[in-house]
């Protein structure tokens, strides 16, 4: 039997007392059922059935009371022997064996061997300390009744060989199970004081791994062969809150099969899943007890503030001892000292990049990778961002000193749905921006109000985007409102398509084709793929009169070539 934790020993403890009530139980009730259905045999019960009734009686309450006090206190029993004073539960089986015994027959009934199983659990019930006591009781016990069976008036006595051959068998069994079950709580008692310092030093050395792989920078978990999670670190449970100990982790399914397939290689795998999106370098330890496998996740948020800081280092001048060597004359902080360094989106800044922001304003000094000593600087930094700072610096996602840093003068912008007035102001500019030839576009009435109507979810960059696929889209130089493509207040499409007028810059042929299509069924199709197909059909036609020259097309289509593109990727046309 091995016991490898001391609750294992305290439930073997809490079943002893239990086994023997059970015992205690099953011997009582079937003795007492005989008694009651006259099938003893025994002539002494008949002369004392009073007393054989008084003694099931006491025996039985003694076993009640036993019963439910160990119901109540599984350690009492324990408590009791820890006085170190012989077990009064046991000293009254072996009594009342040995009366039942001379009640039912003496020696040679057989009643005589019930007595070996209550010296047993004497010496379990008393820690294995006095077996010889309760051998010794026990004998006398059957030696009397021994004595009994023979003519006690007659000098000297004449005992039967039977009987004296029953009561030396009994006896030496007596002894041979007294010392039996006390070697065996003995050797329970040292494995559980085994177990306990092996427990110890299990937790303590668990603690220290621990403590160990909590100081490691990246989370760690390992697994063993039935893909069960047996270790992990802070930073992995933070990173995977669904990670328990002796669960299985779908996550890992994958890397698990490599590990079945890779054995003893150490090998690296990339996930990417709703929970996690990491690269995993898996390094198997294969023992001759157990297999484990040891996964360093390091996630994408990790692999790219990394790789920001190579691209940083590859800004000044880097040591020799990297593999390839790029140079450029300053870094970023260093090229704007003595001026203004702007800081766009601040908010989506990894914790990692914002202390070495909050270092550089505090000590107003920077040093390169690979370099010894940190140069001054002096900039004026200007951040901007569109999410709520103080929401983020109490959700623990940005630095609180470094907010407090940063805030000097604050200038809070209103989003562009609550300045639609100002529409008018960069307009004309955007519009101008992305026109081609330079050529200035305007807006019609029914395009600018709608404009104005528009909620702006995008804020100032949805804006840009409408007029610069406006221009595109737009024929001529006056954007209207199907030029636009947005949606109205209540978000429902306001687009009407309309026929390309172009058959005034059209050969009499290529005018003339859209006559000759199908005519137009509004139970079969829908105009906007019917007119979806005359205008396909008509810039397929201009693209083969140009042999392909999409330039030429655009100029006798009279449309830009911006807008020609748009048009020949919307209706597919290669």
């Amino acid at each position: 039997m091995v016991i490898s934790n001391p609750r294992e020993l305290e439930k073997l403890k809490d079943r002893i007392p239990n086994l023997i009530n059970i015992i205690r139980v099953a011997i009582v009730f079937p003795l007492m059922i005989m008694h009651i259905l006259g099938l003893e045999t025994g002539s002494r019960a008949n002369l004392h059935a009073s007393w054989t009734a008084w003694a099931f009686y006491l025996w039985l309450a003694i076993a009640c009371w036993l019963i439910f006090f160990s119901t109540l206190n599984p350690q009492w029993q324990w408590q009791w022997q820890a006085l170190r004073i012989p077990s009064f539960s046991a000293v009254a089986d072996i009594t009342m064996i040995g009366v039942l015994t001379y009640l039912f027959g003496g020696i040679d009934s057989g009643f005589g061997i019930l007595i070996l199983p209550f010296v047993g659990s004497s010496c379990l019930l008393s820690y294995g300390r006095y077996p010889l006591l309760y051998a010794s009781y026990a004998s006398i016990l059957l030696i009397f009744n021994a004595l009994a069976d023979s003519n006690i008036n007659m000098y000297p006595l004449i005992l039967d060989a039977k009987t004296v051959t029953n009561t030396f068998v009994v006896v030496a069994g007596s002894y041979f199970v007294a010392m039996i079950a006390s070697l065996s709580v003995r050797y329970i008692d040292r494995a559980g004081k085994l177990a306990h310092e092996n427990h110890v030093a299990y937790r303590r050395i668990r603690g220290l791994n621990q403590i160990v792989l909590n100081r490691v920078q990246e989370a760690v978990v390992v697994i063993n062969v039935e893909h069960q999670t047996i270790l992990f670190n802070k930073k992995a449970k933070d990173l995977l809150p669904m990670l328990e100990i002796g669960q299985h982790t779908s996550l890992f399914d994958p890397v698990a099969i490599l590990w079945d397939k890779t054995s003893s290689r150490t090998f690296e795998h990339y996930i990417d899943t709703p929970e996690l999106t990491a690269r995993i370098r898996a390094v198997p330890m294969n023992k001759k007890q157990n297999k484990l496998l040891i996964l360093y996740i390091r996630p994408q948020s990790e692999i790219q503030a990394e790789a920001l800081s190579v691209k940083l280092a590859a800004l000044g001048q880097l040591t020799a001892n990297l593999a390839h060597e790029i140079r450029n004359p300053m870094s970023a902080i260093r090229h704007a000292d003595g001026g203004t360094l702007f800081l766009d989106e601040v908010a989506d800044l990894p914790l990692s990049m914002q202390v070495k922001l909050l270092r550089a304003i505090q000590e107003k000094a920077v040093r390169r990778i690979g370099d010894a000593t940190e140069q001054p600087v002096d900039v004026r930094i200007v951040c901007a961002t569109h999410k709520n700072l103080e929401a983020l610096v109490e959700s623990g996602a940005f630095r609180q000193d470094l907010y407090y840093r940063l805030n000097v003068v604050s200038l809070n912008m209103p989003s562009l749905r609550e300045m639609r007035e100002n529409l008018k102001l960069p307009t004309p500019y955007l519009l101008y921006k992305h026109s081609h030839n330079n050529r200035p576009y305007t807006l019609s009435p029914a395009a600018q109000q709608m404009l104005l109507n528009y909620s702006y979810p995008g804020n100032f960059r949805e804006l840009e985007n409408i007029l610069e696929r406006a221009v595109a889209l737009c024929v001529g130089y006056t954007v209207q409102i199907d030029d636009l493509q947005i949606q109205d207040v209540h978000h429902k499409p306001v687009r009407t398509e309309t026929a390309v007028p172009v058959a005034d810059t059209l050969p009499s042929e290529t005018a003339a084709a859209p006559s000759r299509l199908l005519p137009f069924d509004p139970d079969t199709m829908q105009i906007q793929d019917y007119l979806d197909k005359i205008e396909r059909d008509i810039i397929g036609q201009v693209l083969k009169q140009t042999e392909g020259n999409r330039t030429q097309a655009a100029k006798r289509l009279g449309i830009s070539f911006r807008s020609m593109r748009y048009r020949m990727e919307r209706l597919n046309i290669d």
